[in-house]
């Protein structure tokens, strides 16, 4: 057997992580990298078995970076707080050689929203690399929307994520808020200035591509709300960015 860790970064998910960390009970070990939670994030994770290590958050794929270099295991599947590994998938991921000649592996992620589950494709499941030779891979260091680069082959594992994404829509609109400040202090230091159209035209753009592109619209009601929500997140990343620009113009002068 592969000796693997799962690893779940966490902050303020003292009502979701211990499924994340039980879904994980098949594995060599569990941590726990907690950005210091102000609720009892880390004293539920332990209770559920994981070996937990409180540290300051320094960005999502850093975050990520820093649970893999505490693995024991050369081999970490890095798991959200909000997903839960299913019994297909944790036998797979166990049933794996010692030496696999893939240097990450790539899952099927059924998502949730609001506690229900997406019936509709490709809005309904993605996929996601999440096993991986922490030798052969590592997450990029970006802000927001971090992803793992991989040297090497990447296979596939059968099974599935359980994603529960929002809790319910106020988590929705709380977390776009903090994504969209993000999106735009990192376009800021990318050197990224305002345009013509970031406020009328992209918001429009992103909405047209939620509910086409992504199938959204086969969603109904609940489809054309994620679009319309997904919009104004692109509309308050570009507005945070005008702001930001301004801002650091007054500054200079």
């Amino acid at each position: 057997m592969l000796p693997i860790s799962v690893t779940i970064i966490a902050g303020n998910e003292e009502d979701r992580i211990a499924d994340a960390v039980r879904s994980a009970a098949w594995a060599d070990e569990v941590i726990v990298l907690d950005s210091e939670s102000s609720d009892q994030t880390a004293d539920v994770a332990a209770e559920a078995g994981a070996r937990v290590v409180v540290e300051p958050w320094r960005g999502y794929g850093a975050q990520k970076n820093r649970a893999a270099e505490l693995a024991r295991n050369a081999w970490v599947f890095s798991l959200d707080a909000d997903e839960r590994i299913d019994p297909v998938l944790a036998v797979a991921a166990s049933d794996l050689p010692p030496r696999p000649p893939e240097s990450a592996f790539r899952v099927r992620r059924r998502n949730y929203m609001a506690g229900r589950p997406i019936i509709h494709w490709p809005w309904s499941w993605d996929t996601t690399v999440r096993l991986f030779d922490r030798d052969r891979a590592r997450f990029s260091e970006v802000a927001v929307h971090e992803s793992l680069v991989v040297t090497g082959k990447i296979g596939p594992l059968p099974g599935m994520l359980e994603h529960l994404t929002y809790r319910d829509w106020s988590d929705y609109l709380e977390r776009q808020l903090s994504y969209s400040r993000l999106g735009a202090e990192a376009a800021l230091a990318r050197g990224r200035r305002p345009k013509i159209g970031d406020l009328g035209l992209r918001p429009v753009a992103t909405f047209l591509r939620h509910l086409v592109v992504r199938g959204y619209l086969l969603g109904g009601r609940r489809g054309w709300r994620m679009s319309a929500m997904a919009a104004r997140g692109t509309y308050l990343k570009y507005l945070l960015l005008k702001d930001l620009v301004g801002r650091s113009a007054r500054l200079q002068s």
